[in-house]
């Protein structure tokens, strides 16, 4: 077994490197290392430079920090354990990060120097690809509508609907159709309107 210092992210639960260290893992929590709020690259470059820390694995709930940053990750070639943000269980997603990362805590400190893995509570150690991202939700101002410029009174009960001439113009009143071309690299998106 690999004597990896195991530095818990701080987007996982604060308590996790104590409870890592009752059950027997090196681990300290990036707070403990005085670096709280850096920055991925520079949290990494401080991680590298530190010889007091040994052999070393970041084990963070940002599962796209490799494809974020992959030129610190080619240069530096760090090891990284990332946790699966699709849940399977009724968990909240801190809890569901604590959950996994006990579960595989012995399969974490012995990963390979220099690689990247995602782990899950069903499987563990699998490594790291980049993924698809899920659509995502952006909020855009609703264009003003013709009674709302005059400001003649508008009812509940009616329906509200961009203009037609509108780029945004859609037949459901809360959000338009997706883009197309998501199966060539874009990213979906789902608009909705917001008054504002």
């Amino acid at each position: 077994m690999r004597n990896r210092t195991m530095v818990i992210d701080e987007d996982l639960l604060p308590r996790l490197a104590t409870d890592l260290r009752r059950r027997g893992r090196d681990a300290q929590s990036v707070a403990q290392l005085d670096l709280r709020h850096a920055t991925d690259p520079e949290l990494l470059e401080a991680l590298a430079g530190r010889d007091d820390l040994g052999d070393w694995i970041l084990v963070t709930g940002n599962d796209r920090m490799p494809e974020e940053h992959p030129e610190t990750f080619r240069r530096l070639a760090p090891t990284v354990a990332t946790i699966d943000p699709r849940q399977s269980e009724p968990l909240k997603e801190l809890h569901w990060r604590f959950d996994v990362v006990q579960r595989w805590a012995h399969r974490i400190q012995e990963q390979e120097p220099g690689t990247v893995c995602r782990y899950t509570l069903g499987r563990g150690g699998i490594a790291w690809t980049p993924r698809r991202r899920p659509a995502r939700l952006v909020l855009r101002r609703r264009p003003r509508l013709a009674g709302e410029l005059t400001g003649e009174p508008r009812f509940l009960d009616q329906p509200v609907h961009p203009p037609a001439d509108s780029c945004m113009a859609s037949t459901s009143p809360k959000e338009t159709p997706r883009r197309s071309g998501a199966s060539r690299g874009y990213r979906e998106e789902r608009y909705m309107y917001v008054s504002m």
